[in-house]
């Protein structure tokens, strides 16, 4: 046991010296090292940042001399700078840019070398540009800029993250040179594009940045149904596509199904006679999302029904219909075209709906000229304007049959007639209602009805609610002092079978003419409107030029189409 215990004490010595001799050892070889890098590297204390230049300040410890800087950026830039101050300034930098710099300490007395400092990404501020918000739809942006700009190029930059990637990646995807002129418009527009997806919008006058403008798309319109979107088309390819065999292709491709075709905004297309196949889905025709305002028809024929079919229901959107070469507006009747015209026996249509648009230069809106029907017309928010003897709806038939008739926040002006029944007719209509409407210068001749239904009986009276009326007759001309020259026409107001307008909260022009037969002694079937108290010039802006704005202030939000 003594002996024993004799051993480890002298193990323990020998331990013991072993690790005093180790240590002695050490801190001879630390004193041949510089000092503890943690209080030589410099650290960054502030920075400021430009366009294209960045500048640092550091703290210096003791025993520095000089410093190292490297310079890395996005661009593929890279720098390297010396100094003995405790500052410096990188310039000749990119605008927009990420950089990553780097410092090292050097002491020349001691030999001592620090690790690097890494400053956080540093973003250069962008160049002031004379792009303006871009506007977007789902699938194209209007990109502007103010007056006058100096760049000729434009690239546009799609913005996403890689599928199995963290980080955002830019990609060109179009290059733009810019025209003279469309630097004079001072926009453009960018087509092509992906819905809900980001974008950059980079200007350049060759190959100078001058600045950049981020956006988003917007997400697709959700139609109900089928859709056929005609937007990816050019203008030329356009004016052609809407045919008769389009729309039978469209409904044998989706038969007794709801079917939207997509409309390209500022678009003209040619409307021929186009008649539409039997189908228990409703047709709808709209402008899609659009920069460029609705897209518009020129109208050499007209829409209709085939013989002996039924369609359920037919419905426009955000459409301009207008004039075409071969039938101009200066030509009879407004260049003798329909919007619809039924003339095939047996045709019927559930719900005729038109929505948004604008209706110019027709013989008749929508005109039956055989045994044919349509449930319900329905109209809001329209502009009509120049339709000839037809009117707006016209059972020209003894067997033609509008069932329902339902007109809002609309305006009537320069229509030879409005909605009448031209041959004497056995049916009834249902009803009839007009609301927030405005009537300037219609009825060609004193002797015809604004509200003509003949000999035909109704459901229930008809009813005008909030509605403003102005004088009849064509637009007269306007003299330096705004007033009007020629004489003002004179209408009647309602006629049927059976059935008398009723009338709530509507107002009309203190010159209205109710026409009055040779030897009558007042109006026949004039309307009890409440009076203005100011004659058409000094009711609207410029009714001649069907500007129905109201500067009679009195009316606003009282009666008459809103939209004035």
């Amino acid at each position: 046991m003594i002996m024993k215990n004799i051993f480890n004490i002298k193990t323990l010595l020998l331990a013991l010296t072993l690790g005093v001799g180790a240590m002695m050892t050490g801190c001879d070889d630390d004193e041949s090292l510089p000092k503890a890098d943690a209080l030589f590297r410099p650290i960054v204390n502030e920075t400021i940042v430009g366009g294209q230049w960045i500048e640092l300040n550091w703290d210096r410890y003791e025993g520095a001399d000089s410093f190292q800087l490297e310079l890395s950026g996005e661009d593929g830039l890279e720098l390297t700078a010396e100094t003995d101050t405790t500052f410096y300034r990188f310039e000749g930098l990119s605008y927009d840019t990420d950089y990553v710099i780097k410092i090292r300490s050097f002491s020349k007395s001691s030999g001592l070398e620090s690790k690097f400092y890494i400053v956080p990404t540093i973003t250069t501020t962008d160049i002031v540009t004379d792009l303006k918000e871009v506007q977007t739809i789902d699938n194209m942006a209007l990109v502007s800029w103010g007056s006058p700009a100096i760049y000729n190029n434009l690239k546009i930059f799609h913005v996403y993250t890689p599928e199995g990637a963290t980080e955002e990646t830019e990609e060109v995807i179009k290059e733009i040179p810019l025209s003279s002129d469309e630097l004079a418009l001072g926009q453009i527009i960018i087509d092509e594009l992906e819905p809900e997806n980001n974008y950059i919008v980079r200007a350049y006058y060759g190959d100078t940045y001058l600045g950049k403008k981020k956006f988003t798309t917007k997400a697709p319109e959700n139609y109900e149904g089928a859709v056929i979107d005609l937007r990816s088309y050019s203008e030329e390819d356009s004016y052609s596509l809407f045919t008769q065999s389009f729309i039978d292709d469209a409904v044998a491709q989706y038969p007794d199904q709801n079917i939207t075709i997509v409309l390209q905004g500022g678009v003209a297309y040619e409307l021929a006679t186009v008649l539409l196949p039997a189908t228990t889905g409703t047709i709808s025709v709209v402008t899609g999302q659009t920069l460029r305002g609705n897209a518009s028809f020129r109208v050499s024929g007209n829409l209709g029904v085939k013989d002996g079919a039924s369609v359920g229901g037919f419905i426009v959107n955000n459409v301009f219909f207008t004039e075409h070469d071969d039938k101009p507006k200066t030509s009879g009747n407004f260049g003798g075209c329909y919007l619809f015209n039924f003339n095939k026996s047996g045709a019927s249509l559930g719900t005729l709906k038109l929505l948004n648009s604008t209706i110019k230069y027709k013989r008749g809106l929508c005109r039956i000229q055989t045994k044919a029907s349509i449930d319900n017309f329905i109209m809001d928010n329209c502009i009509v304007d120049s339709i000839g003897g037809y009117g707006i709806t016209n059972a020209d038939n003894g067997d033609a049959d509008i069932k329902n008739i339902n007109i809002t926040n609309s305006t009537f002006s320069h229509c030879e007639k409005l909605f009448v029944s031209t041959k004497p007719n056995s049916k009834s209509v249902n009803s009839f209602f007009a609301e927030k409407c405005t009537f300037v210068y219609n009825m060609k001749d004193g002797n015809n009805y604004m509200f003509d239904f003949n000999n035909m009986s109704f459901g229930s009276d008809p009813k005008l609610k909030d509605c403003l009326f102005g004088p009849g007759g064509n637009a007269v001309s306007i003299k330096e002092d705004g007033s009007s020259t020629g004489s003002i026409g004179a209408f009647s107001a309602f006629r049927a079978a059976k059935g008398s307008m009723t009338l709530d909260n509507c107002y009309g022009t203190t010159d209205i003419k109710w026409y009055m037969a040779d030897g009558a002694t007042e109006p026949a079937s004039a309307l009890e409107l409440t009076s203005t108290k100011t004659d058409v010039n000094a009711t609207f802006s410029n009714a001649a030029g069907s500007n129905f704005s109201l500067i009679n202030l009195t009316l606003k939000g009282v009666a008459g189409d809103p939209r004035w």
